[in-house]
């Protein structure tokens, strides 16, 4: 039997776990924060995601606590149409929390979890140690030695009570909101919330001074912007620096295995991180229930390694271009 060490348990390492055959694999979770707040902020599932969930036998679970996405629209601040589209079928917004849990009941009763964190992967014994473990990644500073990296960017988010309709009446659409060398956005959201989130250059500051910063910084942005604004309560709002993963050349080196962010953290702007962490996961169940090992982790590096820093990329470029648009 192949004994499996998975470093975090967030959408990644949850996948994965939820893939593998109980009969064949030994897996053992380490989560440092099994019960951390969560605001429930949305995820947005592309239709490759979907496939991913599918082929777990959870699409249609998902489905059930998630929303459909309508599309895209970038507009200037004050207002102009910059672009946008509607989003491909079988798109859908779910918050946090959910994916977690729908994730969380597929895992097989025999897996086994450790609350805290893992301070040395190499003192762990699987025979194949996966770090889904995010930018700060414990794992990708033992076994590659590079930390995640500041883009000199940072973000607001947090959700308002009201559904969508509430702030852009028939149009549920997601939008943003590019000038003054910064974005906002709006989103719907499912349990009769609305998600929202603020990016711009990063400075010193506590959360309540950026919230400040934002309310006025945005005051003149158009009105869907506005009636977020009146209804934000800062106990409901979370900051961060706005960090990416490294360009890596390999996901895999020796027995260590990255996945999702620990891989490949990427700016918020294509909304597709946690996309690509939930096909991580499942892609590498897959290889690892359908090959030895060694030919496992090649077939996973040759599957994910160019699609998902592709996204990667484009993400920092969408990023420069929405903080530098006058």
């Amino acid at each position: 039997m192949v004994t499996i060490d998975i470093i975090g348990g967030g959408v990644a390492g949850l996948a994965l776990a939820a893939g593998l055959d109980p009969h064949r694999f030994e897996v053992r979770i380490h989560e440092r924060a099994p019960e951390r707040h969560d605001l429930g902020t949305v995820y947005g599932l592309w239709p490759h995601a979907l496939r991913s969930l599918h082929d777990l036998g959870l699409a249609d679970p998902v489905r059930e606590c998630a929303r459909p996405a309508t599309g895209v629209r970038v507009s200037t601040s004050t207002g102009r149409r910059l672009g946008g589209g509607t989003a491909p079928a079988d798109s859908w917004l779910i918050q946090r929390p959910d994916l977690l849990a729908v994730l969380g009941r597929a895992k097989p009763a025999a897996v086994q979890s450790f609350d805290g964190a893992v301070e040395d992967p190499t003192t762990l014994t699987g025979d194949l140690v996966v770090g889904a473990d995010g930018v700060h990644s414990v794992t990708r500073a033992a076994a590659w030695g590079c930390p995640g990296r500041r883009t000199g960017a940072m973000a607001l988010r947090g959700v308002v009570n009201g559904d969508i309709d509430e702030f852009a009446p028939g149009d549920p659409w997601l939008q943003e909101f590019w000038g003054r060398g910064s974005l906002f956005g709006i989103s719907a959201n499912t349990r009769g919330v609305t998600n929202w989130f603020a990016s711009m250059p990063e400075f010193r500051a506590t959360k309540s001074e950026v919230l400040a910063w934002a309310q006025h910084h945005f005051a003149q942005f158009p009105a869907p912007v506005q009636a977020v604004l009146e209804r934000v309560d800062p106990e409901r709002v979370l900051l961060n620096s706005i960090m990416e993963t490294p360009t890596l050349t390999r996901y895999v080196r020796r027995r260590f295995v990255l996945v999702g962010d620990a891989a490949h953290a990427m700016s918020p702007n294509m909304g597709r991180g946690a996309c690509e962490a939930l096909v991580d996961g499942a892609t590498l169940a897959q290889c690892l229930s359908d090959f030895p090992l060694d030919v496992a982790l090649r077939e996973y590096q040759r599957r994910r390694w160019g699609r998902s820093q592709a996204v990667r990329a484009a993400s920092g470029v969408v990023r420069r271009i929405a903080l530098n648009w006058p």
